[in-house]
Formats: structure tokens, sequence, C-alpha cells
């Protein structure tokens, strides 16, 4: 009785955890879950002594589909852009849900360039991707994707911040595009 009682208490716990580090919505890692995995990775990478990229995505006039079509579609549509998102990233890379319409992307033993090229992937999948926000609703959208070096030297929110840096010039240049930061 004990064990069983023992066994039904840590599965519950495991069941808490799990649902205080997904973002309910996607499915994905939430922003807790992407930056605890992050600073994991941060830490192989330093050890091991290999390269590691971040980025931040945003889906370009995301609140227009909110407004236009009401918080069902929007919510449909997040769906599908987080599935794209991670049927286009390598085994290994990490996508998470960081707030709003921003997803993190994480991509261990890539550089900056290498991460550039997966991105574009994902920037082009997506913009190719008509979606059934509603049974009478098909919305076609894009993403701008900013991208950094997360030096492990460095703190994790200053690669964020340049990410993020690099997310803003692509939304002020036109949208629709992949930008890599330029500070280190």
């Amino acid at each position: 009785m004990r064990r069983e009682m023992e066994a039904k208490h840590a599965a519950l716990l495991k069941q808490l955890e799990q649902q205080a580090l997904t973002d309910t919505l996607t499915g994905l890692p939430n922003r807790r879950a992407f930056e605890s995995e992050a600073a994991r990775v941060m830490a192989n990478a330093k050890r091991e002594d290999w390269p590691v990229s971040i980025g931040v995505a945003d889906i370009d006039w995301f609140k227009r589909v909110n407004d236009q079509h009401g918080h069902p579609a929007g919510d449909t549509v997040l769906r599908t852009v987080a599935q794209t998102i991670q049927n286009h990233v390598r085994a290994g890379d990490l996508c998470g849900r960081i707030g709003g319409e921003e997803f993190g992307l994480l991509f261990p033993h890539a550089t900056v360039e290498q991460a550039a090229v997966i991105a574009e992937r994902i920037r082009l999948a997506l913009a190719a991707t008509p979606i059934a926000a509603s049974p009478n609703v098909t919305v076609n959208l894009t993403l701008s994707i900013g991208l950094s070096v997360l030096d492990v030297n460095r703190l994790l929110d200053a690669a964020i911040a340049a990410a993020d840096a690099a997310l803003y010039q692509a939304k002020l240049t036109g949208r629709n595009r992949v930008v890599i930061s330029q500070s280190p």
C-alpha cells in the first residue's frame, strides 16, 4: 500500500513538473523550460568547446489575426506555427514559446551562419503554408527571426537580447526575414 502511494505521488509530481514547464497551447517548452535547457546546453558547450546559436522568431502581423478573426483563430495559428517550426529544426535543436507570438530557438552544435540556414528553412516553410485558422478562414503568415551567437562565457540574457535586437532589425527592414546580430 505504501509503495503504491509513493508511486502515485511520484507520478503526480512528474505530471505537475511537466505542466509547469510546458506551454499548454502549443505543447512546446515554455520560457522557463527553454531558458533552463539553454543554460544546460551552454554548460555542455563550454566544457566540450562547441558552438551554440540562439534565435527569437516572431509571427509578423499576428495581432491582425486576433483582431480580424478572433482569439480561437489566433490560437490555431500559434499551434500551426509551433508545429511548422518543430518540423523544420534539426533533431537536438529546441523550440520554445517564450511569450505571446514569440518563439525561442536553440541551435546546439551550430554556428550562427549554420543556424541562419535552418532559420531560413523555417521562414520559407511557414510562408508557403496556408493556415486554416478557422473553418472559413485561411491566412498566410510570415516570420521574422533574429539570431545571435550564444557565447558560453557571457550571460544567457545577453544572447537573447542580441537575438531580440536582430529580430527588431528584421521587423524594421521589412519583416519576413532572418537577421544575424552584429554584436557578439
